[in-house]
């Protein structure tokens, strides 16, 4: 049900938008398209995760590839920011281990590269990756290989200058808030 009424909610924004602007990505739609725009990154890749599990046991899964897309981007030169939930139960293992693999396969070379965990006293549970100045992706998918791979999840691709420093103030908030990891 919460996914109909999300689901509802994003044509209802995209509406609002030019038929150009924007795509639904339904399920496996996600993945490549978030893929393709990782690779082509240029500048700058934001990116809010209530949930990014990639275990590096599982380095094949579709979270730790999309984990190796961003470390390439790193690589290439591109500015990151990663804002993780922190709960305030204290279940953050899977974004933990995101951030600690990201430190390990990046090294010293983590210049333009920053983690956040959010404050504890706030749930941070939206799910966006911001690119270029322009490429939104916003929308139910966590980045676990069940959502990646086996759920039913809908998330929308919107290419607006507009929406993406609407939504980077909204990460600049939240990281303000929260405790830089690296």
């Amino acid at each position: 049900m919460k996914k109909i009424k999300f689901t509802i909610f994003l044509l209802l924004f995209c509406s609002f938008l030019n038929a150009e602007n924007f795509k639904i990505l339904i399920n496996k739609d996600y993945l490549w398209y978030v893929s393709k725009y990782l690779n082509n990154a240029k500048h700058e890749i934001i990116i809010s995760a209530f949930m990014w599990c990639c275990d590096p046991k599982k380095y094949s899964s579709f979270p730790c590839k999309l984990l190796n897309k961003v470390v390439d981007a790193v690589k290439r030169g591109v500015n990151v920011t990663i804002v993780f939930e922190k709960d305030y139960r204290g279940d953050n293992s899977c974004n933990i281990i995101t951030a600690e693999y990201f430190k390990y396969l990046l090294g010293k070379n983590r210049k333009n590269f920053r983690i956040y965990f959010d404050s504890p006293l706030i749930r941070s549970h939206q799910k966006l990756i911001l690119i270029d100045g322009r490429y939104c992706f916003i929308g139910s998918h966590n980045l676990t290989q069940s959502a990646l791979k086996y759920n039913n999840e809908v998330s929308v691709f919107i290419d607006s200058p507009v929406v993406y420093e609407k939504l980077k103030k909204f990460i600049n908030i939240v990281e303000k808030h929260g405790e830089k990891i690296y």
